[in-house]
């Protein structure tokens, strides 16, 4: 019984060592094309020799150019690709500013790593001369008494004036026809560059049109006012901070805007030399078709219907039309010298108006079912056309100082006014 247990459990042991060795020596013979190989190197700069971190290496195949791997440099400058069959290969090392690297390498049964610690990379010049590095501020920037929102930074097409830009600006609301509000008081008190004009004075809407979206720079929205202020505008102050263009030589843009809600042109000229310049601008806006609106009404006799009688109904039937039209204009010319670094001179005229046509019609007929004479028949038609005009010319000297840039000195002078006129007509038939 012993004898037969030892051979049961030897038998096993013989035929698994047997056929391993069956699976061994059919593996005798190497397979070239499964040898695989490294591709190594270092990334350095050819003006210092130094690493190059984060540099981008591709390797692609040179028969079929189809992408094998790629990676990046590390912190060394070192990049590996590990398990790469023998053949003929491209690799592209590139980095901003730099001229890509091309190497032709070719792996063989004998020698199936590549390896070069020195590949250098030049700076490609023409790249970073063209090159410009631009800060921008931050679109929202809160300060001690304010908050500010850099407009330059946020504008697109769909805004026109300053309207516009307002109802981007934070703690504002600007409702659809103009009027702005400052955490919902309307008692604010606006200025243009730190200054205040005459044009807010009497019609805030109107002003706010006439300064197109694209020459601000920034809003200043001031809710705790400072003692430079007045006492005006317990809501708080929203400075309006224009665009000063510096050049040296000339340039002139003009741009137009058709829609269905507005049509708008503007050209602005700009002339600087040396301590010297001069911009003027000149636009219109107008809205083409204007707003129509229509509206009927018509009353039943209700004593009539509830008595039975449908054939015999006192009927009144109004119908009512309006159209309304706005065609505004805008310019400014302001000349400006720099007398030295600390002290400028700056004048500028500034005028802008609108035509405002608005026409009314309204017609009413009463039929009386059994008296002809009860039946009346009357036509309304009002034309009212409004215009206005704003002018204002300001003349102002700036110090600055060389210990505080904070502090500057202005003296100015300011002249403005308006003109209103219009003109109703109104015809009524009876």
């Amino acid at each position: 019984m012993k004898r037969s247990l030892i051979l049961l459990i030897s038998l096993p042991i013989l035929l698994f060592s047997q056929e391993k060795n069956k699976v061994d020596g059919n593996s005798g013979t190497t397979n070239w094309n499964e040898i695989k190989g490294q591709i190594l190197g270092t990334v350095k700069t050819d003006t210092d020799n130094q690493v190059l971190e984060y540099a981008t290496v591709s390797l692609k195949n040179t028969k079929t150019d189809k992408l094998i791997e790629g990676t990046i440099t590390d912190k060394k400058g070192k990049f590996l690709f590990e398990n790469i069959a023998i053949g003929e290969y491209k690799l592209t090392i590139s980095f901003i500013g730099y001229e890509n690297r091309v190497i032709n390498i070719t792996t063989t049964k004998s020698k199936p790593n590549y390896s070069d610690n020195n590949i250098l990379i030049s700076v490609n010049t023409k790249l970073l001369s063209e090159v410009t590095i631009e800060e921008r501020k931050a679109i929202y920037e809160t300060k001690i008494d304010k908050i500010v929102y850099n407009a330059e930074n946020d504008l697109n097409d769909s805004e026109n004036d300053a309207t516009d830009v307002l109802r981007k600006a934070p703690l504002l609301s600007v409702d659809l026809d103009g009027n702005v509000t400052l955490r919902g008081s309307k008692n604010i008190k606006f200025l243009v560059n730190g200054k205040a004009s005459s044009f807010f004075a009497t019609d805030v809407a109107t002003a706010l049109q006439m300064i197109p979206a694209d020459q601000i720079k920034t809003i200043e929205v001031i809710t705790s006012p400072g003692a430079k202020y007045d006492g005006e505008g317990d809501a708080g102050i929203v400075n309006i901070i224009t665009k000063k263009a510096i050049i040296d030589g000339y340039n002139a843009t003009f741009n137009t805007m058709t829609g269905t809600k507005v049509t708008r042109s503007n050209f602005n000229l700009n002339i600087g030399k040396g301590k010297f310049g001069l911009s003027a601008r000149a636009g219109m806006r107008g809205s083409w078709p204007g707003r129509i609106g229509t509206n009927e009404y018509t009353r039943l006799d209700w004593k009539s219907i509830q008595n039975g009688d449908t054939l015999n109904l006192n009927t009144l039937k109004q119908e009512g039309k309006s159209e309304n039209y706005y065609q505004g204009y805008s310019g400014s010319i302001n000349a400006f010298y720099n007398l030295n670094t600390f002290n400028s001179l700056n004048s500028s005229f500034v005028f802008g108006g609108k035509t405002s046509p608005n026409i009314n019609e309204n017609t009413a007929i009463y039929t009386h079912s059994t008296d002809s004479l009860l039946s009346y028949f009357s036509k309304y038609i009002s034309d009212k056309t409004d215009r206005t005009l704003n002018m204002e010319w300001t003349t102002d000297f700036t110090k600055k100082f060389a210990d505080n840039e904070e502090r500057e000195l202005t003296l100015a002078f300011q002249l403005g006014g308006d003109i209103n006129d219009g003109n109703t007509n109104i015809e009524e038939t009876k």
